[in-house]
């Protein structure tokens, strides 16, 4: 993968007052420079203080023992070279063993001589550090504007592998995905979890895992907790953690143990009780685990629980665990997502919740097997779709259910349990309320016969509500004993599997072909196109630019391209479905808001139609704005015995041998209270900056107005990095970059606006916080006849285009065409000078002079 830039932007300031030194010096060992003040064009630095999240203000009081991390940032200088983040920690800032989270790909180490001495493993006891630091040699940036770097991607991945490596050391029931990793959780193991990976692209073992092994080069083994028969798992795309559910062997405690797998071997990162029983104390008693909602599902038959945990919170959820009825027969307990609702099923009751409060689903929930005389249920629900694909309900073993709880037969509600091979006697398939786990996609259902008979897939077609007709049954290898049946998250019409004998496959959801190379999706993966570098992975991406297919690799043509952006929870992103491309076409991405669709999506480009051959890879370019690298250290305050002492010696440092040799300085300063009388806690958080003020527009000529407005009163304790416009309600938004007039005002022109008509224009604000509420602007257009008609001024002045409505999520094409200028918009990886004229979503390039701007090389390493 390349990385590079393409246009200049302007560095917000903090106002933060910590003893922050940023340096940019010749090496990246070498010696630093006399302190200058940041000028206008330089990187300039960042300092956090936070607090479980909460990131302080200055005057902040926290108490002794507090656990505060601290956190230094900064852009880059333009160019290549030797980078370097240093930590610098206070006598009353006590280094936390483990934490230390560093940009991605940079070496870290420590010091415990304050900075003289360095050693690349943690000192022991880690108390004794005094330093920290990260670096990266000959890394490449673009230029800085706004307070964001310039990024150009090019990145070359495959379709998923159709062959993979089988387990060794046990074997898992399901499979679950992190970017390209294909991972699954050894089961029915009563003192640890083993953590398996393959690369989805390879269908090898990923580097750094081993689920044999507990320490070393390469391990995944981790002791101390149980794995279930139905062993489950989930990964939050935005952190890069694994979350298994489990007991704790030492207190029978249900919970998950979290795994960093952004790390390589991947590391724990701690056990969260999702209740305070302690009599879980047999692995038979864990349910299957399931995400939903951006949550994770699952149930424990000892004490008849549905739990769950949160990431936000990294606690239980707020209102479970909640009770459920039935026996605690272990075996039958599922648990199903289907959307933003999660499915909770016992032998003797089905319930809906709503996965975001945990309130029960619309409608006659729960239900009760008797109410319908069904037989007790051992199977997990599977989602009943329409004939249009939509799901509206879910199907058990005895029959179907819409989702308000009504029970559904008749024309369109065939149960596909009913029509399969097993479907005389659920004695035929004994072993599906213990391992089964079914799946609907692309229209259709898919069963299978668990450890028993010839292991067939059975494919029920919701369209002809029938079996599907022309679906090979038949799994291969023929003597896999398939356990759990998992949608690619990437692409609908392809379903994996994991089996008894520690293989995992996949299948066409259309021909039932041992392979999804027939109708692939190529998946362009976050840590592909954007390194994580800042702490959270959420905020990594200011504004996304331009995406482009720049070609692909194999023999076959296809006859439809389609792109689809999912956002971190894998969700398809509105606006961004099943949009045309073509190979080798710029399309513009500003129309697609960051606060959709967060800063780990991923696109997906699905081939159909393809003759000729095989399509095999794809390059695809992306360009985009985001974040600097991120050093954040974990620490507990001390007082040393002090009384409400001040401390501000934290200091941070940023080395840079591009450039000429600078540094800047911050400080930052905290009270650690000890006595509640004299300093008490108070915990001055940063917030969004407040609205932009006294908006006002004012019409310029017949189609462009001048919007005006004042500073926003706060700017939440953090510098105001960008503003944004809306003239869709708030549908998509736009980076503007206002001038400043000599009252103090900002103002900038806004143009494509039509006579006659009256516009919205929704103004905020951003800073490192988030977003401010809105304030509105109200532009009057005149008619025709009357329009004013204003002398065009000497200097070139930047007009902001107002998409329309109908086309704001449209993707916009990118051609060479000769056109008067307009707009100005960036290329991948060059410096240009180009002009555009905008037709409806169409933008028509008018001609660039190009300047060549540095590129730097990254391999994909399939983590974020």
């Amino acid at each position: 993968m390349k990385l590079s830039s393409h246009r200049p932007r302007r560095l917000g300031r903090s106002r933060f007052s910590a003893a922050v030194a940023v340096i940019v010096g010749a090496s990246v060992i070498g010696s630093v420079s006399t302190a200058v003040q940041a000028a206008a064009n330089d990187p300039g630095v960042d300092f956090n203080l936070s607090v479980a999240g909460t990131l302080l203000r200055d005057g902040s009081t926290v108490n002794e023992s507090t656990t505060v991390k601290v956190g230094a940032s900064s852009l880059l200088k333009e160019g290549t070279g030797n980078r370097e983040l240093q930590v610098h920690l206070d006598p009353g800032f006590v280094y936390q063993s483990g934490g230390v989270t560093a940009p991605e790909g940079w070496t870290v180490q420590y010091s415990t001589d304050n900075g003289i001495s360095w050693g690349n493993s943690e000192p022991s006891p880690a108390s004794n550090v005094t330093d920290v630091r990260a670096t990266k040699s000959a890394l490449a940036a673009g230029p800085i504007v706004n307070g964001s770097q310039i990024f150009s991607s090019e990145t070359v991945t495959a379709i998923p592998a159709s062959t993979f490596a089988g387990s060794t050391g046990g074997d898992g029931w399901d499979v679950f995905f992190y970017e390209n990793y294909v991972l699954n959780i050894f089961h029915h193991q009563s003192g640890y979890v083993a953590l398996n990976c393959l690369l989805r692209t390879t269908g090898t073992l990923c580097p750094g895992f081993n689920p044999t092994q507990t320490s070393g080069a390469a391990y995944s083994r981790f002791n101390g907790y149980m794995a279930g028969n139905r062993s489950g798992g989930w990964a939050l795309t935005t952190t890069g953690r694994v979350y298994a559910f489990t007991s704790q062997v030492s207190t029978s405690t249900p919970g998950v143990l979290c795994i960093d797998v952004t790390t390589a071997p991947p590391t724990n990162c701690g056990f969260i009780a999702l209740s305070s029983a302690t009599n879980v104390n047999a692995y038979s008693y864990l349910s299957n685990a399931e995400g939903a909602g951006g949550r994770l599902f699952g149930m424990e038959s000892v004490n008849q629980k549905l739990l769950c945990y949160d990431p936000v919170t990294n606690a239980a959820c707020v209102g479970s665990p909640i009770s459920v009825s039935g026996t605690n027969s272990p075996t039958k307990y599922h648990v199903y997502p289907l959307g933003d609702r999660v499915f909770a099923s016992t032998d003797t009751t089905l319930y809906c919740y709503n996965a975001d409060d945990l309130t029960p689903c619309a409608g006659s929930w729960p239900v009760t097997y008797s109410s319908l005389s069904w037989t007790s249920q051992t199977m997990s629900p599977v989602a009943h779709m329409n004939s249009s694909g939509t799901i509206n309900g879910v199907c058990m073993w005895n029959g179907c259910l819409d989702l308000t709880g009504a029970a559904k037969s008749g024309a369109g509600w065939t149960n596909p349990h009913s029509v399969t091979a097993w479907s005389g006697s659920a004695a035929n398939n004994t072993w599906s309320g213990q391992y089964g786990r079914f799946e609907a996609t692309s229209g259709r259902a898919f069963l299978h016969r668990v450890l028993q008979g010839t292991q067939e897939v059975f494919c029920f077609d919701y369209v002809t509500d029938a079996a599907c007709a022309g679906f090979d049954t038949t799994p291969k290898p023929a003597d896999v004993n398939m356990y759990a049946l998992r949608v690619d998250p990437n692409n609908p019409a392809c379903v994996w599997y994991n089996s008894d004998p520690g293989r995992i496959g996949l299948f066409d959801a259309f021909t039932g072909e041992a392979s999804c190379a027939g109708n692939p999706v190529i998946t362009l993966q976050p840590s592909s196109f954007a390194p994580r570098y800042a702490c959270s992975t959420t905020k990594g991406v200011d504004e996304w630019t331009l995406v482009k297919l720049k070609s692909v690799a194999g023999t076959g043509t296809a006859s439809s391209i389609k792109m689809t952006i999912r956002d971190p929870l894998g969700d398809p992103v509105a606006g961004w479905t099943n949009k045309p491309v073509t190979i080798g076409t710029s399309y513009d991405m500003t129309g697609l808001d960051v606060g959709t669709s967060g800063s780990r999506p991923t696109f997906n480009f699905a081939f159909t139609g393809v003759t000729g051959g095989s399509i095999t890879s794809a390059t695809v370019s992306l360009d985009y704005m985001g974040k600097g690298p991120e050093l954040c250290v974990n620490t507990v305050l001390s007082a040393g015995g002090s009384a409400c002492p001040v401390v501000s010696g934290t200091t941070t440092k940023f080395i840079d041998s591009v450039g000429t040799s600078a540094t800047y300085t911050k400080t930052r300063s905290l009270t650690i209270g000890t006595n509640p009388a004299a300093c008490a806690q108070n915990l001055r958080a940063m917030a969004p900056p407040g609205p932009p003020r006294n908006p006002d527009g004012t019409p310029q000529t017949s189609t462009t107005a001048k919007v005006v407005f004042d500073i926003p009163s706060d700017d939440g304790g953090s510098p105001i990095t960008e503003y944004k416009y809306s003239v869709d309600n708030g549908s998509t938004w736009q980076t503007l970059t206002p001038t400043t007039r000599g009252d103090g005002k900002l103002e900038f022109t806004l143009g494509s606006l039509s006579s006659g008509n009256t516009y919205s224009v929704k103004l905020l604000a951003v800073n490192a916080v988030g977003r401010s509420t809105t304030a509105t602007a109200s532009v009057v257009m005149p008619s025709a006849s009357s329009t004013p008609v204003v002398a065009a001024a000497s200097t070139t002045t930047t007009v902001a285009a107002a998409p329309a409505t109908t086309v704001a999520l449209a993707l916009a094409e990118v051609s060479v065409t000769p056109t008067p200028t307009v707009k100005a918009i960036p290329q991948s990886g060059m410096r240009y000078a180009i002009t555009f004229v905008v037709f409806g979503a169409c933008l028509v390039a008018a001609g660039a002079a190009v300047s060549t701007v540095s590129r730097r090389r990254r391999g994909a390493t399939g983590r974020g």
